[in-house]
């Protein structure tokens, strides 16, 4: 009797245990019937709607999912009030990043395609991070369609409900589309009101008229604020071409390998705090959407190509004939207008320049309106005016050059970039760039940052006879002209330089970079320059498809009141300019991508056979 009331207790004890064995569900989560599984998910945390971060720069979720032991996870479709979403990510929540940093790393969306020999990972932590364009206080229900413990595991769906916080949210529902950009500094400089360009791409359909449509919009997590800033549109391109469609073996329809595209580049200003990071949405589609209505200090006066800018920090003059500088005036001291007005059309930039006798000099500097045949356009905005003139060098049919400037709302400099191609072979003894001519009395020193004495080298060049030339390191940061009397300098600051030569043939000779003095001052890169050496009746050949690249910027600038820093002004910018910031573009994944077959040359070795 006493044997078989153990019995039976130790039956209903061992019933028990295998009863709280069973893994229990959560009441928002639903497992498909018949299936066996392997590693669940059991539970899952609050869902949390949130804002934009630097690591997520959306409108985004995000929802802790708890496993019972590590294993595969894998979410086939997800979506949130019976609207699919495409853009989301699982991360390890142990490795997930930091809010207030850049996120590093992503996945290819073409992995959906790829049979790899390697398998999912392993998660013991999953956190499921979606863009979720939401609303405040408006419910969300998402459905999680989740693949567990690899295509042999369990298949469970998930529901989860959450209400969207009552302040924040998407900027403004007439706009249906947006792109993320995060700007980063890292050289240590606090910036304001830089100039950013950007490129993003949107499917055609997506847009009805860019030029209306744009609005770039800064978020401050800190803050829970979104304000609008100035932009401008600079490039705009359509892809319009559609593929027939291709079917497979089977007679089905294969993915489109391209879709119509617009692409457009925009500028706008940055502000970013030193070794920080920022967040800016650019808005697009909305049908309706009015001119943008903004207000700038930029001015742009007068006729093409002899136009007048203004900004806080200046005032540059174009010259009517050419397009090129003719006129600085530092808007701290108006009363000292910079110019130089002596040889040839007076130009401030002359260059590029070629001397190739018996033809006589030429330079850019030299196009006429009247005389010569050139192309120029402008782009006038409320960020930035820009001037590119292109052609045929006066008197040198072998040379076609390029000329383009832009001015900026914001910043007290300008940036210069030139090209040269060489069309033909040319046999020369001077091919130069990069050059800046002032009058002699216009300032009686130069200055630099050379890179071999590892300092700033000064040289007071005005009282030096004529023609004394100065050697300067061909990759020198910057070099300036200035005048302790007047307080004020005007710099050239080095961003890129490149040379090549397209059929293999690069000839140059001792190029470097020197400074001189006459009834004028001037900088100059010499690229071949026999006529500034021992033997000036030599000549070198220049192979035909030769290009040469520069890119500057010319900072007029007030010298520093401390002795042993003249020159605070222009290192300041040289370093923003050469550390400038990093531009990271987040895209999102729409509803109709599909992943399309790739073409390889070789098809049978694509690099994902065993």
């Amino acid at each position: 009797m006493r044997d078989q009331s153990l019995s039976r207790f130790q039956t209903i004890f061992l019933f028990l245990i295998a009863l709280l064995s069973v893994p229990l569900l959560p009441g928002n989560s639903k497992a498909e019937p018949g299936t066996e599984k392997n590693g669940s998910v059991v539970q899952s945390g609050e869902l949390k709607i949130l804002n934009p971060t630097i690591a997520h720069p959306y409108y985004h979720f995000a929802l802790d999912l708890k496993l019972e032991s590590p294993t595969e996870i894998k979410v086939k479709t997800l979506k949130s009030n019976g609207n699919r979403i495409r853009s989301f990510v699982l991360e390890e929540k142990e490795a997930s990043p930091d809010p207030n940093q850049l996120k590093r790393t992503k996945r290819l969306a073409i992995h959906e395609a790829v049979i790899s020999p390697r398998p999912e990972k392993t998660y013991h932590h999953p956190v499921l991070i979606g863009r979720l364009d939401w609303e405040g206080e408006e419910t969300y229900t998402l459905e999680i369609d989740l693949e567990i413990g690899g295509e042999e595991g369990a298949k469970e769906i998930l529901r989860v409900d959450g209400t969207a916080p009552s302040e924040g949210g998407y900027w403004d529902t007439d706009w249906n589309h947006y792109q993320s950009i995060v700007l980063t500094e890292a050289a240590g400089l606090r910036r304001s009101r830089e100039p950013v360009q950007a490129t993003l791409l949107y499917y055609r359909d997506q847009v009805t008229d860019i030029h209306r449509e744009i609005r770039v919009v800064r978020y401050d997590p800190s803050e829970d604020k979104h304000t609008l800033v100035p932009s401008q549109i600079i490039d705009t391109s359509v892809f319009d071409q559609t593929e027939p469609p291709m079917y497979t073996e089977e007679g089905e329809v294969k993915s489109k390998t391209f879709l119509p595209t617009g692409s457009v580049t925009i500028a706008f200003e940055g502000d970013v705090s030193a070794n920080s990071h920022a967040i800016y949405l650019v808005f697009y589609g909305n049908p309706d959407a009015n001119e943008a209505e903004t207000d700038t200090i930029l001015s742009v006066q007068g006729d093409h190509p002899g136009v007048v800018v203004e900004n806080d920090a200046y005032r540059f003059k174009l010259h009517a004939q050419n397009g090129m500088l003719d006129e600085v005036t530092l808007k701290s001291k108006p009363e000292e207008t910079f110019v130089h007005k002596k040889e040839t059309n007076g130009a401030i930039q002359w260059n590029p320049g070629c001397y190739s006798p018996p033809r006589a000099w030429a330079h850019l500097s030299d196009w006429d309106l009247e005389k010569h045949k050139y192309e120029y356009e402008q782009l006038t905005g409320p960020v930035m005016y820009r001037t590119r003139r292109w052609g045929f060098m006066p008197l040198m049919p072998e040379l076609e050059c390029s000329m383009e400037y832009e001015f900026y709302a914001g910043v007290p400099y300008f940036r210069m970039r030139s090209s040269v191609r060489v069309k033909y072979d040319l046999a020369a003894q001077a091919l130069r760039n990069a050059e800046v001519v002032f009058a002699r009395e216009a300032f009686s020193e130069a200055a630099w940052w050379d890179p071999i004495t590892k300092r700033i080298e000064t040289r007071a060049i005005t009282a030096e006879p004529d023609l004394t030339e100065w050697i300067v390191p061909v990759d020198t940061p910057w070099v300036a002209f200035f005048d302790r009397e007047k307080g004020c300098g005007y710099a050239g600051i080095q961003i890129n330089s490149m040379n090549a030569g397209l059929e293999g043939k690069l000839r140059t000779y001792n190029p470097y970079f020197y400074i001189t003095t006459g009834p004028w001052i001037y900088w100059t890169r010499a690229l071949a320059y026999p006529y500034g050496s021992r033997n000036p009746q030599q000549m070198i050949e220049i192979a035909a498809e030769s290009v040469f690249l520069e890119e500057w910027a010319y900072l007029p600038f007030e010298l520093s009141n401390n002795p042993d820093g003249l020159f605070q002004e222009v290192e300041r910018w040289q370093t923003i300019l050469t550390h400038p910031l990093y531009v990271h573009v987040e895209d999102f994944t729409d509803d109709r991508m599909e992943i399309p077959e790739e073409i390889y040359i070789e098809p049978e070795k694509s690099g994902w056979e065993e």
